[in-house]
């Protein structure tokens, strides 16, 4: 009763170090036994870019000001390890900038309680997608992603953080919303059976999208029926982007769904300091 007792009062914690772990273990084990295609080089530059980027803004801003060099260190290196796992580069610096680009979107974009407004790994995977040229990334994984034991690793410790943090509703609203599109859809939009529109969501990538990207608490709605919103919508925009083929149409519906999050819940914020700033202007 007294481990439960713990375990319940140091949830978000745990959450947080399941997340962690989870994404640093899982570069150690594809780099080690499934032909990780990433360099020594890339994963270490990426790693000091990322901390250099943390320590640097943590000691600029006051932002987690409640918080230890340690912990700063610790969430850049989850970071750049989530990039890693899902972003496939020929460029020897990309993961280095990406990586910083994630660190920094933290501390840039933030809403009127000081909290980052976008799932900084998923910024960074945009701000690629926008804006990094043509051929020197991809977003698909290596052969890590669809064997058994990666798979079961994401499942557990993304399952284990979003029931510790109590926001696995976003994950099992955008499972069920999946799974009931896949049965009204297969036959239709060059799907021919339910397996082809779950396929791209049973992977290690896909459940790391579904339980460690999603599901960010600081990001997502507060209240249960908010996540499961939350959840079902983006579903339906991912699916509705890829049948568009829209490339990589999870991360930009993300992305998407970020920005209507925070206009409805910070309107009248950034209504008052736009008002504010046109005064001074006039």
């Amino acid at each position: 009763m007294k481990i439960v007792n713990l375990i319940l009062k140091n949830r978000y914690y745990l959450a947080k170090f399941c997340l962690t772990t989870s994404h640093i273990s899982l570069v150690f084990i594809s780099f080690a036994f499934y032909n990780f295609q990433r360099s020594s080089y890339q994963i270490v530059m990426a790693y000091i870019a990322a901390i250099i980027t943390e320590v640097i803004l943590f000691k600029l801003t006051k932002k987690y000001q409640d918080q230890k060099v340690l912990n700063r260190v610790t969430s850049a290196i989850a970071e750049s390890a989530g990039l890693i796992v899902l972003i496939r580069s020929i460029d020897p610096h990309y993961y280095a900038i990406a990586s910083m680009i994630a660190v920094a979107s933290k501390y840039i974009f933030v809403n009127r309680n000081n909290k980052h407004l976008f799932n900084p790994t998923n910024f960074a995977i945009i701000m690629t997608v926008a804006f990094a040229p043509q051929g020197i990334f991809q977003i698909r994984t290596d052969e890590f992603n669809y064997n058994l034991y990666p798979i079961l690793h994401v499942l557990f410790f993304g399952l284990s953080a979003t029931l510790l943090a109590k926001v696995s509703s976003i994950s099992f609203s955008y499972i069920l919303t999946f799974i009931l599109i896949s049965s009204v859809f297969q036959g239709h939009f060059n799907y021919t059976n339910w397996i082809d529109i779950l396929g791209p969501e049973i992977g290690a990538a896909g459940l790391i999208f579904i339980f460690l990207m999603i599901t960010d608490p600081v990001t997502s709605p507060r209240s249960k029926k908010g996540r499961i919103i939350f959840g079902s919508t983006l579903a339906i925009m991912t699916f509705y982007g890829r049948t568009q083929q829209v490339i990589y149409s999870n991360y930009i519906s993300l992305f998407i769904c970020y920005l209507a999050y925070t206009f409805l819940i910070e309107s009248d914020y950034i209504f008052q300091k736009y008002t504010k700033f046109s005064k001074r202007s006039s």
